[in-house]
């Protein structure tokens, strides 16, 4: 099935951490990594699904339904909706 065993003791990435020889005393805590990544996503990620979403809809109304319309105003919502 594809499916594979998981390495919980992350062995290969402790192995790839060694050969690198990184300073891991400089690394920030795990605390601070979690709230800059929180705080990036909740600001910029409803940012970039406005974008699509926008795109999405102008094309669903803007262009779908103008087509749809020949059919009936209840036609055509409903399958607007559907689709």
């Amino acid at each position: 099935m594809g499916l594979g065993q998981p390495d919980w003791q992350l062995t290969h990435f402790l192995n790839l951490l060694r050969t690198t020889n990184a300073d891991l005393s400089t690394m920030p805590q795990p605390t601070v990594l979690l709230l800059i990544m929180l705080l990036t996503t909740s600001l910029f990620t409803p940012f970039m699904n406005d974008i699509f979403g926008l795109g999405e809809e102008i094309g669903w109304r803007g262009y779908l339904l103008p087509r749809l319309m020949p059919l009936g105003k209840t036609k055509a919502y409903l399958l607007l909706g559907v689709i």
